[in-house]
């Protein structure tokens, strides 16, 4: 820690002295002699918010040292329980005990967070009903300043109305994010979003989220705002309906789309796509893992949505000596690379899994051609989609022998950057 914090007060000398030059003495004045220590520690007191702020930033991943840190000087106090409580981590089982904490007449963090996380353990812990420090009035002004909350692994379905209570009195929320967490009686929690006067963002990602087309229209946000991440794998029609449904249409950022979904899905998510698509920076793609079940039901999305796409993901599972599945994969893969015609893609990254028969092996895959998998990657029509503009190209191949792996990536890191 000593030399981190050298180094971070290092980067501010130039400051400090430029700050001591101008507390220097005037000529033929007297004064007591003050050892270069007492000094250091008086430039120190008075250094700005700001540049202690700069100091501390250098420790941001390192709690240990912002705790010590602060126990040095009083100096380093506001600033470094900003960077140490900005983010506050509760389960359920701690909810009661830490408001009671922050209540406490003492206490005097709560200012200092900006970002609250509510998680719980895979959905098995129950809520507190006993939550009597949320109506506290000298707590609730002091959490004024939380600006984003984030559910995590819980059934938000258990929430009690008390607790909904207590979050619809912190009026500084600006973003919500959903992680993991199931919610089948969304009432309480779409009009919680629909009362925040400062609300912004909303991000979605591997939950499952029931809401009906009725419970869709029946309330709207205060003002508009943004998707900065969006999982559409498991939302129920209704949710994009609701989406679709504010005015303006929430623009999404990055877009996750799992192309093994629930048939039902079909008609809503191709609406979606065809709306909010121009508005996508990075699209995320799961191949389906079932290509005959896939190519049974309707085509979902046309990709030429996506006119505006920054970075492409995908990831899917291959088999390799099942033919039919190999062309339906093909197939699809083709019609993904060859349907984005978005002249802004910076990077793209594949990540495939390969699966291979004992069959294959014996009839003998040319393990030491490399043009074996490369055929592979040249039915996708890859090389026709890496544009100018490509940055970045990134390839993973799982289920090979490592020094197949290693050649091929190698191989196709160099060709896509040529």
């Amino acid at each position: 820690m000593y030399v981190r914090v050298k180094t971070a007060i290092f980067k501010c000398s130039a400051f400090i002295r430029s700050s001591w030059s101008v507390t220097k003495p005037k000529a033929g004045t007297i004064h007591k002699a003050t050892s270069s220590t007492n000094r250091s520690l008086v430039m120190i007191h008075d250094l700005p918010p700001e540049i202690i702020d700069g100091i501390l930033r250098h420790f941001w991943d390192d709690r240990a040292s912002l705790t010590s840190v602060s126990l040095v000087s009083s100096t380093f106090v506001a600033a470094a329980r900003r960077q140490l409580f900005s983010e506050v981590v509760l389960e359920y089982s701690s909810i009661c005990s830490f408001l009671e904490l922050l209540n406490a007449p003492y206490c005097t963090v709560a200012p200092a967070i900006t970002h609250i996380v509510i998680r719980g353990k895979r959905h098995k812990e129950t809520f507190p009903k006993d939550l009597a420090p949320l109506d506290s009035a000298s707590l609730i002004s002091q959490l004024q300043g939380i600006q984003s909350i984030t559910f995590q692994d819980i059934a938000l379905d258990n929430i009690p109305p008390s607790f909904w209570r207590f979050l619809h009195s912190l009026k500084g929320v600006r973003d919500l994010e959903l992680y993991q967490i199931s919610l089948s009686s969304p009432a309480p929690f779409f009009q919680y979003v629909c009362n925040l006067p400062a609300f912004e963002a909303l991000s979605i990602s591997k939950s499952s989220v029931e809401l009906t087309v009725y419970d869709s229209e029946v309330s709207h946000p205060k003002k508009s705002f943004s998707l900065p991440f969006l999982d559409v794998g498991r939302l129920s029609p209704g949710v994009l309906q609701w989406i679709l449904a504010q005015q303006p249409v929430p623009p999404v950022h990055t877009l996750r789309i799992n192309l093994g979904y629930v048939p039902q899905n079909v008609i809503a998510l191709r609406e979606f796509v065809g709306i909010t698509g121009p508005s996508v920076n990075a699209l995320h793609i799961t191949l389906p893992s079932d290509m005959q079940l896939y190519s049974q039901i309707p085509r979902p999305i046309d990709f030429r949505s996506f006119s505006r796409v920054r970075t492409l993901r995908l990831e899917g599972y291959l088999r390799l000596g099942e033919q039919s599945e190999s062309l339906q994969f093909k197939e699809l893969l083709q019609t993904i690379f060859t349907e984005i015609s978005s002249p802004e893609v910076e990077e793209v990254s594949l990540i495939l899994s390969f699966g291979i028969d004992d069959a294959v092996i014996l009839a003998g895959l040319a393990w030491d051609d490399n043009t074996t998998l490369l055929d592979i990657f040249s039915w996708a029509a890859l090389p026709n989609f890496l544009g100018t503009n490509l940055r970045k190209f990134y390839l993973k191949l799982r289920g090979l022998p490592s020094f197949l792996r290693a050649r091929v990536e190698d191989m196709w890191s160099n060709i896509a950057l040529e």
